[in-house]
């Protein structure tokens, strides 16, 4: 059910059994890289994009790097890693190798660590901001906001830096025609 101008009800604005919106493009997605001091001590949120909507997080929590993706209510997690000793850059690789589907690595000082497959958000998602250092807004993860609230980074955090990855013509007339799809199902 999606909001109508009538505040007090709402209204179906597609065909229920249309098939969901699929990206079809494949490639380098995203680059994440983080940099930081890390120590047996060190825990908190490093990078969150996203809410309770859906989205991605990067957190230090008992000695271990985790990686949480909420799939629009489902917590997915990569593996945990121990963390660095001192300072270290952690970046998170995106590819797409298939449409619908990101494989997400995560690397310490460009080692590849661990990866696993999740499922790719599209369009507009996740919906909520970035944010270094803690989880301000609507949390990524209810279930750690709960626990730590918004978590900020005991360590040093030197410099974060965000590169997406090309955009084929393919991909962008795709983006394209989801936000029409988007906008005219909102009117």
């Amino acid at each position: 059910m999606t909001p109508t101008r009538n505040r007090s009800s709402s209204s179906r604005y597609s065909d229920p059994g249309a098939a969901p919106l699929q990206p079809t493009h494949r490639g380098p997605a995203l680059t994440i890289t983080v940099e930081a001091d890390f120590g047996p001590d060190t825990e908190g949120v490093l990078v969150a994009h996203g809410g309770q909507e859906s989205g991605y997080l990067l957190y230090v929590q008992d000695g271990m790097l985790r990686y949480e993706q909420n799939w629009f209510g489902e917590m997915l997690r990569l593996d945990p890693i121990p963390v660095p000793s001192g300072p270290a850059t952690v970046t998170i690789r995106v590819e797409l190798p298939e449409p619908g589907t990101w494989l997400v690595g995560l690397e310490i000082d460009g080692k590849r660590m661990a990866q696993d497959a999740f499922p790719q958000f599209t369009g507009l998602m996740p919906f909520a901001g970035i944010d270094v250092d803690m989880d301000r807004r609507s949390p990524v993860s209810w279930e750690l906001y709960t626990d730590k609230g918004p978590y900020p980074y005991s360590g040093r955090i030197t410099k974060v830096t965000y590169t997406p990855g090309m955009r084929t013509t393919e991909a962008l007339a795709e983006l394209i025609e989801q936000a029409k799809e988007l906008g005219l199902a909102l009117e």
